[in-house]
């Protein structure tokens, strides 16, 4: 691996919309970043309005009144001119975390179903203050299911049900976005994790669950899976199977309780062949990006917006199909995205660039925001056409 291999470039204009880490040996592409974009004085949940001597309460998260999953990420800070002696947490009006600092950031089991959640802080001089929200844990019942996909058209291969394949995760930290080989999946900067098998919400019975959360802002959890290549189900030694394939359609359903709190959700097709490398990202970008799906621009190493709405529907499993095409000359042709049922076509071509690694990938990646509020999103029926 030489320094090409890893590579990372950030828009100056967005504060690290697009990250590139290229490894290689691995034959996988980070693109990361989410649409970061500089943000102000629109603090999430409320702020206390209280007596002048009395300290003020900021809760960052969870978001109030938002869908959580069991375990829950609080963040919260107070401040007062006499200093903040403690600062506690109650869920329906039982006492279950108490600090004395002026700042929170931890994480609570709460049980399925609504809570009220209260944030106290008490500074030195005995004054104190609440601020009261409340969640709903996500519980065990599926939600409605949308109609089964229809089948692959004849005669196209497919790597199917992909939730169930062997997934690599890895962290990605502002401001550079290289992949971090030091960091824990249990923080603190990011939280991140994901479950397979997951019953519920589930389509195929089997869901794949990725949760991302922690103290860094704008961090981003990225997960990566071999297809065909090295490390592969499919090492292809002979190198014919990725040469012949130039077509792709990426399938897959999505649930997400609420994409507000998410600055984007990225889909990735990666095909490295005849020394060049083909980067299909897409990326919907919500909470920080007005609602829009980004490709991947590979010879600038930067995301380009389409004007292409993507509006995932919350609490709902959403259907994405990505179509994509390898040219003749060996150059990207980005064909049409389709989410619900919408089908856009995009149709821009792109040049690759050069790689010394061999095979086809897929990415999927999930950006904080900036208040870095953990969330889930579960993947089903995970399909990659290819001929």
């Amino acid at each position: 691996m030489n320094a090409r291999d890893f590579l990372q470039s950030r828009q100056t204009f967005r504060m690290g919309t697009a990250a590139l880490g290229l490894i290689a040996s691995l034959g996988m592409l980070a693109c990361g970043g989410g649409g970061f974009q500089q943000h102000n004085a629109n603090l999430p949940n409320n702020t206390t309005a209280s007596p002048a001597n009395a300290p003020t309460i900021q809760v960052t998260a969870p978001v109030n009144n938002s869908n959580v999953d069991p375990t829950v990420q609080f963040v919260a800070s107070s401040s007062s001119p006499n200093g903040i002696s403690k600062m506690s947490i109650s869920v329906d009006n039982q006492s279950v975390f108490t600090s004395a600092s002026n700042a929170v950031n931890t994480l609570l089991n709460l049980s399925s179903g609504a809570h009220s959640v209260v944030v106290s802080a008490v500074d030195t001089k005995g004054n104190s203050a609440t601020n009261p929200l409340h969640v709903n844990v996500w519980g065990g019942n599926a939600p409605p299911q949308p109609p089964a996909p229809p089948a692959p058209p004849s005669g196209h291969a497919v790597f199917s049900d992909l939730q169930k394949a062997n997934w690599t995760q890895y962290s990605l930290l502002p401001p550079k976005y290289e992949i971090c080989t030091t960091c824990s999946p249990n923080g603190p900067q990011l939280v991140l994790s994901y479950k397979q098998g997951v019953a519920s919400p589930s389509l195929s019975g089997g869901s794949m669950q990725t949760y991302i959360a922690g103290s860094e802002p704008y961090s981003d959890g990225f997960w990566n899976t071999r297809l065909v290549g090295d490390f592969s189900p499919n090492p292809d030694s002979g190198h014919t199977l990725t040469p012949s394939i130039h077509h792709f359609i990426y399938d897959l359903y999505f649930y997400i309780q609420d994409p507000s709190v998410s600055q984007a959700i990225e889909f990735d097709i990666n095909q490295f062949v005849n020394g060049k490398s083909h980067i299909w990202g897409h990326e919907c970008r919500l909470g920080g990006g007005g609602y829009q799906w980004d490709i991947w621009n590979n010879p600038s190493q930067k995301w380009s917006p389409t004007g292409i709405p993507c509006k995932p529907v919350a609490n709902s499993w959403n259907h994405v199909i990505i179509e994509v095409e390898r040219t003749s000359d060996d150059n990207l042709h980005f064909v049409s995205i389709t989410l619900n049922g919408t089908k856009t076509m995009v149709d821009r071509y792109d040049t690759s660039t050069s790689t010394n690694w061999y095979g086809v990938t897929l990415n999927y990646q999930q950006d904080g925001d900036y208040a870095q509020h953990g969330y889930s999103v579960w993947l089903d029926k995970v399909n990659l056409e290819y001929w």
